[in-house]
């Protein structure tokens, strides 16, 4: 019985390399669902599309860490690129110690020019900064950020109320912020929290969210943006039409 089924599998896949050898079967593309369609196009609709025609080209991104972040805001580094390479296939994510396509400073804000010259912040919060600069020449993608190190939290105006529980939450949402941040920007409109529910891009205050980790709505939102059939498009209409076909 061995004999004859070792047979008949060498017999079988024989012949699977001469019947397909000329044909190329059509390459299966990932599903989103409804829910996350529907908010990437409202989205699209709702902001200036060099958020969203603007891509990271390269096959490769990586993430420097410059400053004194705490060792819990370095360890979630390792947590948020897992997650991206998990989520986003077509791309590689990694920590390295210099030359990052995204560069997070941790420290003083005072220090920043010491520490990233020649680049001027274009946003700036309370808790952080972060400045996008993109050239599409040679696939070269820049982005940088500030951010407060954990311990620091408690010196901005409001926040000493906060428990040490939740500066710890906000201290971990805000590294996962602005990584994602630099990948796909936050718009100016976000998205409705009540009908989405949390999000990276639902307004809800670090502090009083339930988990830092993505959500479900998050990861699909990331993999619409990179799905490789929008990368090379050049304008929110076309990328309209384009994600309005995704599940056809």
């Amino acid at each position: 019985i061995v004999e004859n089924y070792t047979v008949n599998v060498n017999t079988t896949i024989q012949s699977i390399d001469t019947s397909t050898s000329t044909t190329l079967e059509d390459k299966i593309y990932p599903k989103y669902s409804t829910i996350a369609i529907e908010a990437y196009l409202e989205l699209l609709k709702n902001v200036d599309e060099s958020y969203f025609t603007l891509k990271w080209k390269k096959d490769i991104i990586k993430i420097e860490i410059l400053g004194d972040p705490s060792f819990l805001q370095r360890d979630t580094f390792n947590y948020v690129i897992g997650d991206l390479n998990r989520i986003i296939p077509n791309k590689e994510f990694l920590l390295t110690e210099n030359n990052g396509d995204i560069v997070i400073y941790f420290g003083d804000y005072s220090s920043w020019n010491d520490a990233i010259q020649g680049v001027e912040p274009t946003t700036t919060f309370e808790t952080a900064t972060w400045f996008q600069f993109y050239t599409n020449e040679n696939n070269v993608t820049n982005s940088y950020g500030w951010l407060h190190n954990q311990f620091q939290f408690k010196n901005i105006d409001g926040w000493e109320t906060l428990t040490n529980y939740e500066i710890e939450v906000c201290s971990i949402y805000a590294v996962r912020a602005v990584v994602t941040y630099s990948l796909f920007p936050l718009p100016d409109a976000v998205l409705d929290v009540d009908k989405y529910g949390p999000s990276m891009y639902t307004p809800t205050f670090c502090a009083y969210r339930e988990t830092t980790a993505y959500s479900l709505l998050d990861e699909e939102l990331l993999g619409i943006h990179f799905d490789e059939r929008l990368l090379n498009l050049d304008s929110t209409e076309k990328m309209i039409n384009a994600v309005n076909s995704f599940n056809e």
